[in-house]
């Protein structure tokens, strides 16, 4: 065979730049390369390879007029819906996120007994996380749950974080509370950790996993002042952190998304449905390094809702029968449409791997 006479880092390095759907079929060339493809140093350095972006994809959840929700990959380029998936999961289940080719959903019925799943798209495996014992509130009454999704680069391993905030009647005051866990995938257990003493905070909206870290955006209560800010989970470290928004974007009005926007941090401010500003911080963890980049406004003849933000930095957009995916660095428009929508979109960005569960 050809494939012998490379050196085995060039083969290595080549098999990392194909997609999964290539690889698993290369499972049957050798035993060797079997032991490979499955070798979690594999695993790891072909997820991370910057050229299997190329290979990326939408994942997308939505209702249809039966209110049945569909979950779909949408191609990097969007031009073609190009998989129907089937959830191993009842089909009102919520979308936390996707990090290194895993998605993370959740339901919560009854509240707040909650299931999670993790599932790889490009596999068709998946694994329900065992429910936490900490689920319920020390005190008072359970009020806002968050979840996120992120991989630990240390321990090559992924954790889900679960953010809950409570509420009790102390003294007549009603006091507000933060607690926090995380569960391991590999140990497959829970245990709570730490947030900062005098801080109570919520975490909301979609998650973005970056710099080994998740990222919420938050709203802080401090001196009965309440500010909003970005949440940030350190998945190693297991440390939270608070990271102020540019002054700005709190003045003008408050931003709706954060996100990873061409490799840097992002901001979305949104008003009416088609008026964008992004906002990037330029230096990781620096506030003064916030700079806007794009104030985008789209004029067309139809209504539209910002969902977030898709691969390579293209802005997708719900309208009424899809989606509308603007590209700013060309300001190319497309529109995908769906088998009867009705709505209630939720999109990640997903890139295949061969992580097993």
């Amino acid at each position: 065979m050809v494939a012998d006479n490379l050196p085995r880092d060039l083969i290595i390095e080549i098999l990392s730049r194909l997609p999964v759907k290539s690889l698993l079929r290369f499972r049957c060339v050798h035993r060797t390369w079997l032991c490979l493809l499955k070798s979690s140093y594999f695993i790891t350095k072909h997820v991370q390879n910057p050229n299997n972006k190329d290979h990326g994809f939408l994942f997308i959840k939505y209702t249809d007029v039966s209110g049945m929700s569909r979950y779909k990959l949408l191609t990097h380029d969007a031009s073609e819906v190009s998989l129907d998936l089937k959830i191993p999961f009842p089909s009102w289940a919520s979308v936390v996120g996707s990090c290194n080719g895993l998605v993370c959903l959740y339901i919560d019925h009854p509240f707040p007994c909650t299931k999670i799943l993790l599932y790889n798209p490009a596999l068709r495996v998946h694994k329900i996380i065992p429910e936490s014992t900490l689920s319920r509130p020390k005190s008072g009454r359970l009020h806002h749950v968050t979840f996120g999704l992120g991989y630990d680069s240390v321990n090559n391993d992924f954790k889900v974080v679960r953010v809950a905030s409570s509420e009790s009647h102390k003294e007549g005051k009603l006091v507000s509370s933060t607690q926090a866990e995380v569960h391991t995938l590999g140990m497959n257990s829970w245990k709570e950790v730490a947030i900062s003493s005098g801080v109570n905070f919520e975490v909301y909206g979609p998650q973005a996993f970056f710099n080994g870290a998740i990222h919420w955006l938050g709203m802080v209560l401090k001196n009965k002042n309440i500010t909003q800010v970005i949440v940030s989970f350190e998945v190693s470290t297991e440390v939270f952190k608070l990271f102020p928004l540019p002054d700005f974007v709190l003045r003008e009005r408050w931003v709706t998304w954060t996100d990873v926007y061409k490799n840097l941090l992002c901001v979305v401010r949104t008003e009416d449905g088609a008026y964008c500003e992004i906002w990037v911080m330029e230096e990781y963890g620096v506030p003064e390094s916030w700079t806007r980049l794009h104030a985008i406004q789209l004029s067309l003849s139809y209504p539209l809702w910002f969902l977030g933000l898709g691969m390579n930095g293209k802005l997708v957009f719900e309208n009424l029968w899809g989606l509308t995916v603007y590209d700013p660095d060309n300001e190319e428009i497309k529109n995908v449409k769906f088998d009867h929508p009705i709505g209630m979109f939720t999109i990640v960005t997903y890139i295949e791997s061969l992580v097993s569960l």
